[in-house]
C-alpha cells in the first residue's frame, strides 16, 4: 500500500510544513507573537491575585509595530485549499446520501418481496427493538451525563 509507505510520510509532512508556514504567514508571524507578549507582560499588573497588582494600572507604552504586507498569491493558495476541502465535503455528504438512497431502495425492494405472515413478524421484531430500547433509555444516562466519567473524557466524547 502506497498510504503507509515512506515517500507519502514524506509528502504528508512537507505538506503539513507548507500548510504551517502558510498560516503563520497569513497571521503575521511575529505580529501576533509580538501582540501576545504585550499581553502577558500586562497581565500580571492587571490581576488581583499578583503582587504586582496596580488598581490603576493605565497600561504600557510600545512602539508602534508595523503589520507585515500580505501578497495576493497567499489568498489565492488559501482559496484553493477552502476550495479542496469544499469540494471534499460536497463529495462525503454526496456519497453518504447516495449510500443512504440505495440501501433504503433496497430494503422496500426486500419487504415487497415478504408475505403478509413475514411482514407481521418484522414489524413484531422492530416494536420489540423499540421498546428493548426505550426501556434502556429509561433506565440508564449516557456516557456525557455521567457522573462517574471524569468531566475531561465527557467533553470529548
Amino acid at each position: 500500500s502506497k498510504v503507509g509507505s515512506p515517500e507519502a510520510v514524506e509528502d504528508t509532512t512537507a505538506v503539513a510544513n507548507m500548510l504551517f508556514e502558510y498560516l503563520t504567514k497569513l497571521l503575521g508571524g511575529d505580529f501576533v507573537q509580538s501582540g501576545l507578549d504585550k499581553m502577558l507582560n500586562e497581565a500580571a499588573m492587571k490581576c488581583p491575585h499578583s503582587p504586582s497588582y496596580d488598581q490603576n494600572f493605565p497600561g504600557l507604552k510600545y512602539e508602534e509595530l508595523i503589520a507585515p504586507e500580505k501578497s495576493e498569491d497567499s489568498y489565492g493558495f488559501l482559496i484553493a485549499i477552502l476550495v479542496v476541502m469544499t469540494i471534499s465535503a460536497v463529495a462525503v455528504v454526496v456519497i453518504f446520501v447516495a449510500a443512504r438512497c440505495v440501501s433504503r431502495r433496497r430494503h422496500n425492494r426486500w419487504v415487497k418481496t415478504l408475505n403478509r405472515p413475514q411482514k407481521l413478524e418484522l414489524e413484531k421484531m422492530q416494536n420489540d427493538e423499540r421498546e428493548r430500547e426505550k426501556d434502556l433509555n429509561s433506565r440508564m444516562s449516557s456516557l456525557v451525563k455521567s457522573k462517574e466519567v471524569p468531566l475531561l473524557i465527557r467533553l470529548f466524547i
